[in-house]
């Protein structure tokens, strides 16, 4: 072993020294309601999709679509590196009240100017006939934006086409190097982190029967960091004994639950893990670092409020992503839950 190798051996990636510290994942997803997923086998340098070969004309398309509506975000994907006959285009939906998804295939790049997005965005049904069933599995591999990405991604993604075939595909960078392998599932808009080869088939099950795999959860891109982290823990309070769903780092002071736990509507499997089993009424943002977020549960219509309460940790460390590094961990805690009963109109 040469110097240099047994220096490298020494030290760890990042995506390991963030699990070795316990990094919560919670709330890490972006928060993204419109994707636009664009098939390029050409070379992933660290900053693709940015800086690719496309004409000007169909960057120009891209850039224009993400101006226009903020919370768009585009990703190159890839079966292979091979040159391709034909392009797969899609546009997802990932929003709290649609998810959808466009599937097109184009003969160049430039045809994506015939795509008139605000008319889909409308629901025009001259779009309909490109609407897909399919769940899309995306794993990041993007090895050149860090080198975790390719290490932990490409094993992951060869596992799961071997469950789901052409529906999986690699990814340029999803965000959350430190987290790898970060899987997200489409058009559901569901971000997985440090998935392992046990969660793959979990995944797709749950994934397929509009379902959250609770245990690798990151967040739902349709929510911000601290709504997805209240759905998260809202998950944990009305969960039954049978579902082992992991701690975060949790708030050294007691939970204040306005109503005696005893008295909560506990949900079983499969509620619990639905997509769609609570629905967002309001997010305040209460004071720097809180917000109060209230969500209506699609199984009684009873009202949860939750109080979030949000904590930076400075933290060094060391890597060979990313060298010697100082970052802020964000820690979230559940400071205080209120369930209100719904009550039937006309009941006295």
């Amino acid at each position: 072993m040469t110097i240099r190798s047994f220096l490298m051996a020494e030290k760890p990636l990042c995506a390991c020294v963030s699990q070795d510290a316990h990094v919560p994942m919670i709330g890490t997803a972006p928060n993204v309601d419109l994707w636009l997923l664009l098939e390029y086998t050409g070379p992933w340098n660290a900053d693709a999709p940015e800086k690719s070969a496309l004409s000007s004309r169909a960057k120009e398309w891209l850039e224009k679509a993400q101006q226009f509506y903020p919370r768009t975000r585009l990703q190159f994907i890839r079966h292979h590196t091979r040159p391709i006959e034909s392009i797969t285009f899609y546009i997802a939906l990932s929003q709290e009240s649609r998810q959808a998804l466009y599937a097109f295939r184009l003969s160049d790049y430039d045809e994506l100017l015939d795509i008139d997005l605000f008319s889909l965005m409308s629901g025009h049904t001259y779009y309909d006939k490109y609407l897909s069933q399919e769940t899309l599995f995306l794993v990041c591999t993007h090895g050149k934006h860090d080198r975790c990405c390719a290490k932990f991604g490409l094993p992951i993604y060869g596992e799961l086409r071997n469950f789901v075939g052409e529906c999986t595909w690699q990814t340029s960078h999803l965000g959350g190097d430190q987290f790898a392998a970060t899987v997200l599932c489409l058009p559901a808009g569901v971000y997985y982190g440090r998935v392992t080869q046990t969660d793959i088939e979990p995944i797709v099950q749950y994934s397929r029967q509009q379902q959250i795999y609770i245990e690798k959860y990151r967040g739902r891109t349709c929510y911000t960091p601290a709504v997805q982290v209240a759905d998260y823990f809202l998950r944990r309070c009305l969960a039954m004994q049978a579902i082992q769903i992991p701690t975060i780092r949790a708030s050294s002071s007691p939970i204040q639950l306005a109503q005696p736990r005893s008295k909560l509507t506990f949900l079983e499997e499969p509620a619990i893990r639905n997509l769609d089993i609570f629905r967002l009424l309001a997010a305040e943002d209460k004071t720097t670092g809180c917000w109060d977020v209230c969500f209506e549960s699609q199984h009684d219509q009873n009202i949860h409020q939750l109080r979030i309460s949000e904590q930076l940790h400075e933290v060094t460390s060391y890597s060979i992503c990313k060298g010697e590094q100082t970052s802020c961990i964000k820690s979230y805690h559940l400071k205080k839950y209120h369930a209100l009963e719904a009550i039937a109109l006309g009941a006295s």
